[in-house]
């Protein structure tokens, strides 16, 4: 009798243990970016918008928000570059609905954030990276994770026609003081945003001379340096 006992309590025990252990994964899993994104697709899109000057500056974002309703979503951040960089940063965040109001008013603040299709903001990623990708800048290593938060958008459902960088050539300005293929390569590239004057600036020019861009950076001939014309 008394066998049966330990016998059960041990078994009581160990499903105890195997509750909380899965309580915990579960916690960690929802916790994780990659499960914040599951999650949040399976609810319905309530803001897609991007910087209105994009293309102008060269530097804006694009933001992705999903949510049972408006009041608490999850929003993705894509911190876009379409002079070279491509997708420079990006990040997923739980909001409320003040807070994700507060964002996108500091955001215009900057320059106006306007909605837009997701499948246009869908497509405006996959032709970016893959632009950027071909002089070999890659995204954000978080990309990956976070893109996924489009679900089942299809970008070819958007006609747009994107043109990047300078006459459809990668342009980089930014700091000189560093190796330019250095900083990007080490992810240490926030100095390249365009910010103040920019009388003496770096351009990463395509070539039709050059070499292939390879894992230590691009051709000699890519990289000049140019004073911009009073």
């Amino acid at each position: 009798m008394a066998k049966n006992i330990a016998v059960r309590r041990a078994a009581k025990a160990q499903r105890r243990k195997a509750i909380v252990a899965q309580k915990r994964k579960t916690e960690i899993e929802i916790n994780s970016t990659a499960g914040q994104v599951r999650l949040a697709t399976a609810t319905p899109i309530q803001h897609c918008l991007v910087s209105s000057g994009l293309f102008k500056t060269g530097i804006g974002t694009l933001v992705l928000a999903r949510g049972a309703t408006q009041y608490d979503v999850t929003a993705a951040v894509f911190l876009l570059d379409t002079f070279a960089l491509g997708v420079k940063d990006v990040f997923v965040r739980a909001l409320s609905a003040g807070e994700f109001a507060r964002y996108v008013d500091r955001m215009s603040g900057l320059t106006p954030m306007v909605p837009v299709e997701p499948s246009h903001a869908r497509k405006l990623l996959h032709d970016l990276t893959a632009w950027a990708h071909g002089y070999g800048f890659r995204p954000h290593p978080d990309y990956a994770k976070i893109e996924p938060l489009f679900g089942n958008i299809d970008p070819a459902a958007c006609d747009a026609t994107f043109v990047f960088g300078l006459d459809d050539k990668p342009m980089l300005v930014g700091d000189l003081s560093d190796s330019i293929w250095g900083s990007i390569d080490d992810d240490d590239d926030a100095d390249m945003i365009i910010d103040g004057d920019t009388s003496d600036a770096l351009v990463l020019e395509h070539a039709d001379t050059a070499g292939p861009i390879t894992d230590d950076g691009p051709p000699e001939q890519l990289i000049r340096t140019v004073r911009n014309p009073d």
